[in-house]
């Protein structure tokens, strides 16, 4: 934008209002204003006399100048101060179109008394006004107390910083009115407020943009954008509760009498809330944010002349309720298209509707008299929020109100909204053509991020009330950006608002009362057992030796152990895609070579827990319909299955899952794993997306385990055996060439020599001399020559290291064992296995 206008404050309106309003503030005026209340208690004092019959009769006819003086001073004091708080605004966006008309106008006229009061100071004329001398006054102003105590700055550190650091701007004021202009229009404020000139200075200030952009802060212009937004809101509802009556809010709503035309409604009222008559009585409670698309598609639908019904479907928590509650807002403020302004939006409550019944006739005859009554009033919408708890699909004895609805769904003289899930409807439905044809489908979406910290703070009071805390911006931020990441089980704005309330909570018995981002990390770290927060001190020289910690677990397999390292080290460091899993290997190698092992000690270290692991034994999973079996039966299936895969990972979003001996799958199932490897999530039979977005995947192959111990004799080096491998099972048509490149990396295990039996050995005895030490006192000791002589019995080059665990526990732990029990094993006692002890 590039526009020409006048910017003084001489001869403005705005001047005049700032002046009046400081002679009220200053010390003069405080004067003037304590004589004048002197006068009228002087007044109530003379009355009181009178009437006590006390000595003050001399008095009367004082209290007649002094009761004139009292009620000319509160006259003129209330008109203006009227004059001050509600002016005749020139809003930003008629500002704009008379400046592109020609007319000649003076930017300072659409200024807020508060940001005129604070930049009138800089002189009449602002046109040379010094950027950082704008900022100055911005941030010396009380109305912008709130933005900086909600990003946690100190006002005084601020100007301090101002102070020391000049540096002349290349700005001029008026490219910075301009932006301030366009922020205001944006944000459809009435005025030019300091918060709209407070953004436009993080932009064009480099001193304040600087220090915004600090780690420790984090504010962007967007940023504080919101926090702006989030004061607007919060004076606008303290307004809203002092201020009874405004001519600027008043609108029509239908005729006066249209309670009246409502009918005689007994069943109605009795099962149902009418909404639309709540929100006028006692308002929404807090300020609807997002899903103006849908409320629009809702109002079109139910626009029509004939068949005006629509169904709400999204997953729980998505608002679907907020959605209706925002056309009934609509309807309230009078802003609904003209057919619906008179209509009442009533809510059915399903649960009592279906409770006490003796049997489903009973119940067809309760919903008749109810969608009857509506149908009757005229000017009924009927809210059913789960409607699918009075649809069936067909089973015999179920409550099912399909054939009672459908019929009313064509009345001209009522409309229906249904809200429902996506898995509910895509089974009562969308099969069901004489419900789906008479039904607009809305598609009810998560807010957007932007959306989503707007939702924050406009809830946020109600929780800062609730717990006696007060909430950071940056704590806001966090919760989107944590939800987001980590919590995939539930939508958005349901999961947001719950990590703000149970971060506050936990805030209830300690000291500080101010909710931290650190706060929010803490709880959404106990909540999911991951650190959220970036890697430092400990966790990360963890994962900087990362290799050293897996390999205390595997003997050998260097190249496996460093592949899963770095893959881990992205994904702490914030480099790996977003969508797909944190990483996901292809383990290809013959038997007993450690491809488990790695999988079990890569949950401990990452996850925290061998208990993290997920392991699926794909050998039971070799037919066509073992499909369901993971993700679960579709409808109309014979068999009703709950998919173990989908049960399993939204019940533990954070974990490894291991697929054993992947080969043996059905094709369909490898299928399946294309989408998880690549997009990240699976979708259930039953409609509900699974997210794979905090596991590890872990697929296990024996396939071209002859080809391996060929090639391990052959002194080829890692990378040429690999491909020989890969290109080997691809070529015989185990694994398709698109199902092995959606892994992260393929793994090539070999098998294990001799020498790398006798470390597995050294590590089994290790666990085994822990275990007794932890559980019985006994202090464990292996000679040399019974180390090696179990190595050569438990070393089989087709099983790897699978024979070795058989031979510790016949050899090792027997003998252990009948020491023990003869009481050669005492606690604190030495007991040394030797090469004499290991029986034939």
């Amino acid at each position: 934008m590039n526009i020409s206008f006048k910017m003084n404050f001489s001869g403005s309106r705005i001047a005049k209002l700032v002046r009046v309003n400081q002679l009220f503030s200053s010390i003069f005026g405080k004067f003037i204003s304590l004589i004048f209340w002197i006068f009228g208690i002087g007044v109530v004092i003379i009355w009181f006399s009178y009437l006590l019959n006390m000595s003050f009769s001399e008095y009367f006819g004082l209290d007649q100048i002094l009761l004139a003086l009292f009620l000319i001073f509160i006259s003129i004091r209330s008109f203006l101060r009227f004059f001050v708080h509600s002016p005749e605004i020139l809003t930003p966006k008629k500002f704009k179109e008379m400046v592109a008309s020609g007319v000649q106008v003076n930017i300072v006229d659409a200024f807020s008394v508060s940001l005129a009061r604070a930049l009138i100071s800089l002189g009449n004329d602002l046109e040379e006004a010094n950027i950082s001398e704008v900022l100055k006054q911005i941030v010396k102003s009380a109305d912008s107390d709130f933005i900086f105590y909600r990003i946690g700055q100190n006002k005084e550190q601020i100007l301090s910083i101002l102070e020391k650091e000049k540096s002349p701007s290349g700005v001029r004021f008026a490219t910075l009115a301009e932006r301030a202009l366009e922020i205001a229009i944006l944000e459809d404020h009435e005025q030019i407020e300091i918060g709209d000139m407070l953004v436009a200075l993080a932009d064009a200030e480099m001193i304040f943009s600087s220090y915004l952009s600090l780690s420790e802060i984090n504010i962007s212009s967007a940023d504080l954008a919101n926090v702006v937004y989030w004061k607007t809101e919060v004076v606008k509802k303290y307004e809203e509760r002092h201020i009874s009556f405004d001519p600027k809010h008043l609108h029509l709503t239908g005729g006066i009498g249209k309670d009246w035309a409502f009918g005689y409604t007994p069943d109605l009222d009795h099962f149902s809330v009418d909404i639309t008559t709540s929100l006028e009585r006692q308002g929404l409670g807090f300020e609807l944010v997002g899903h103006d698309k849908e409320i629009g598609l809702l109002e079109q639908a139910l626009n029509r002349s004939v068949g005006a019904n629509a169904i709400l479907v999204g997953e729980p928590g998505v608002g679907k309720r907020t959605t209706v509650l925002g056309f009934a807002k609509k309807i309230d403020e009078g802003k609904s298209l003209p057919n619906l302004a008179h209509k009442h939006v009533i809510e059915l409550n399903v649960d009592l509707l279906i409770s006490g019944l003796s049997g489903p006739g009973e119940f067809t005859e309760r919903i008749t008299r109810v969608f009857t009554q509506a149908a009757n009033a005229g000017n009924v919408v009927i809210f059913i929020d789960g409607i699918e708890k009075i649809l069936s699909s067909g089973e015999t004895g179920k409550i099912d109100a399909t054939s009672v609805l459908v019929p009313f769904l064509s009345y001209p003289e009522i409309s229906f909204i249904g809200a429902t899930d996506i898995s509910s409807f895509s089974n009562l439905i969308a099969g069901n053509t004489a419900l789906s044809q008479r039904f607009e489908k809305i598609d009810i979406t998560e807010p957007t991020d932007e959306e989503m910290v707007r939702i924050l703070e406009d809830v946020a009071p109600g929780i800062e009330a609730h717990f006696s805390i007060a909430v950071t911006y940056q704590a806001i931020k966090e919760i989107v950006k944590l939800a987001k990441k980590y919590i995939l089980d539930q939508p958005n704005p349901e999961k947001s608002i719950s990590i703000l309330e149970s971060s506050a909570n936990t805030l209830s018995n300690s000291r500080d009362k101010i909710l931290l981002a650190k706060v929010v990390d803490e709880y959404v770290t106990q909540k999911t057992n991951i650190p959220v927060t970036e890697a430092s001190g400990k966790e990360k020289e963890v994962l900087v030796n990362l290799e050293t910690q897996l390999r205390n677990r595997i003997v050998g397999q260097q190249k496996a152990v460093k592949a899963v390292s770095g893959a881990l080290r992205r994904a702490r460091a914030g480099v790996t895609e977003s969508k797909k899993p944190i990483g996901s290997f292809l383990f290809l190698g013959p038997t007993g070579v450690g491809k488990t092992e790695t999988a079990k000690a890569l949950a401990e270290v990452y996850f925290g827990s061998e208990s993290s692991m997920i392991r699926f034994d794909m050998s039971e999973y070799q037919n066509k319909e073992d499909v369901y079996r993971l993700i679960g039966s579709p409808a109309g299936y014979s068999q009703k299955i709950e998919g173990e895969l989908v049960a399993k990972v939204r019940n533990n979003p954070f974990s490894l899952i291991l697929f054993d001996e992947i080969e043996k799958a059905s094709p369909d199932i490898l299928n399946l794993f294309l989408q998880i490897l690549d997009e990240g999530f699976i979708t259930s039979s039953a409609g509900r997306k699974v997210y794979f977005k905090n596991t590890i995947i872990i697929a296990t192959s024996n396939a071209g385990a002859n080809l391996i111990r060929k090639l391990t004799g052959q002194n080829i080096d890692y990378d040429s055996a690999r491909k020989q491998v890969v290109d080997f099972v691809q070529n015989q048509g185990i694994f398709r060439p698109e199902f092995i490149n959606r892994f992260t990396e393929v793994v090539y295990y070999s098998p294990l020599s001799k020498l790398e039996i006798k470390e597995v050995a050294k590590m089994m005895i290790r666990k085994l001399a822990k275990e007794i030490g932890e559980t019985k006192g006994v202090i464990l000791k292996v000679e040399v020559t019974a180390l090696e002589k179990l190595a050569e019995l438990g070393y089989d080059p087709e099983m790897g290291a699978r024979p070795m665990a058989r031979v510790i526990a016949e050899q090792v732990e027997n003998s252990l064992a009948e020491k023990i029990l003869r009481g050669q094993a005492k606690k604190d006692s030495e007991v040394v296995f030797r090469l004499s002890d290991i029986k034939a």
